[in-house]
């Protein structure tokens, strides 16, 4: 008999697993009750050219081009409280499929677990049930019982052979018992540990979307207060002009068509200089390749200036390859109307 190996029942398992994520559930919850406020509405991304553009509309000395200006700060405190946003929202997504994963693997290793602890007690009821037989038959599977009890020679051989098979089932079920009992025990580490990862990545998730979140309120605080001192700047700039705020918007959204026109043409001047640098180099690569391989055929006559050429020819294509793979910069954000 082997040493028993102290094991959770399937069922007794599956409870001591699903205590554990209770247990990182509650400790979720009051983490993200006990955290403060990542960020208020005293403290968000664009909030300084916010201020700075209500200070610039406050100002009664403020002329037409500083009021211009302050506008076009509202535009970038607008973009980046909605950059800070996104980017919040997208490692949320990635922090909840993280948490998603590590769930499926809890879900598998519970199961593999609760499947190894089953075939563990099935493969020890055999062997007590061996083990009662044995008693059953007077604690003896010896040879000499054998012989002293058979009714002739062919009995003698019948009765050994049953006692053999006996013995050697009896071994096999020990085997068994002790190879069942190690996998138990494995599967029940894994899904151990992939409870404390999948609590593990619970948490970080949950943390995640409280980020996510509170850059949603900041962003959209910040559009409220870039809005309404947008409107104040109109007035004032109307004032100033001497015409109507209806006036003034237009004039505001042509400045507007005209910087988002400027920043597409930088972005396709960019993209541009980038594509005819990669030709350039690929290019290069090509000619530098095909003179090094001339070099290489017409120095191939007197031995070693024909390895000299094919070795630049190499060289050359290696640098093509390495002008033609830039990457252009990625294009400018649009402005919100």
């Amino acid at each position: 008999m082997t040493d028993a190996v102290a094991l959770p029942r399937p069922a007794r398992l599956a409870r001591r697993v699903a205590a554990t994520l209770s247990v990182v559930a509650l400790a979720v919850t009051s983490f993200l009750f006990a955290q403060p406020q990542l960020a208020g509405a005293a403290d968000y991304p664009g909030l300084a050219e916010i201020e700075a553009a209500r200070r610039a509309v406050a100002d009664a000395k403020a002329d037409v081009a500083q009021l211009d200006a302050a506008i076009v700060e509202l535009e970038q405190a607008a973009h980046a409280a909605d950059a800070a946003a996104r980017l919040a929202a997208e490692e949320y997504a990635q922090a909840k499929s993280i948490a998603d994963l590590a769930q499926r693997e809890l879900e598998a290793a519970t199961e593999r677990a609760a499947e190894a602890a089953a075939a563990l007690e099935e493969a020890r009821a055999d062997l007590a049930e061996i083990a009662m037989e044995a008693y059953r038959q007077g604690g003896s599977f010896g040879s000499m019982e054998a012989i002293m009890s058979a009714d002739g020679f062919d009995d003698v051989i019948i009765r050994s052979e049953a006692i053999d098979r006996a013995a050697v089932h009896a071994d096999d079920t020990v085997q068994r018992v002790k190879a069942a009992e190690l996998v138990a025990q494995t599967m029940q580490e894994y899904a151990e540990k992939a409870a404390e990862d999948a609590a593990k990545a619970a948490q970080e998730a949950a943390v995640a979307l409280a980020a996510a979140q509170e850059a949603q309120r900041n962003a959209e605080q910040a559009l409220r207060d870039a809005e309404e001192t947008r409107e104040a700047a109109i007035e004032r700039l109307a004032q100033l002009r001497k015409t109507t705020a209806a006036l003034e918007r237009q004039r505001q959204a042509g400045l507007q068509a005209e910087r988002q026109a400027a920043e597409q043409a930088l972005w396709e001047k960019l993209q541009q200089e980038a594509a005819q640098q990669g030709g350039n180099g690929g290019s290069g690569g090509s000619s530098g390749g095909s003179s090094g391989g001339s070099g290489g055929s017409s120095g191939g006559g007197s031995g070693g200036g024909g390895n000299a050429g094919g070795g630049s020819g190499g060289a050359g294509d290696a640098g093509g390859g390495s002008g033609g793979g830039s990457t252009p910069p990625p294009p400018p954000p649009s402005e919100p109307t």
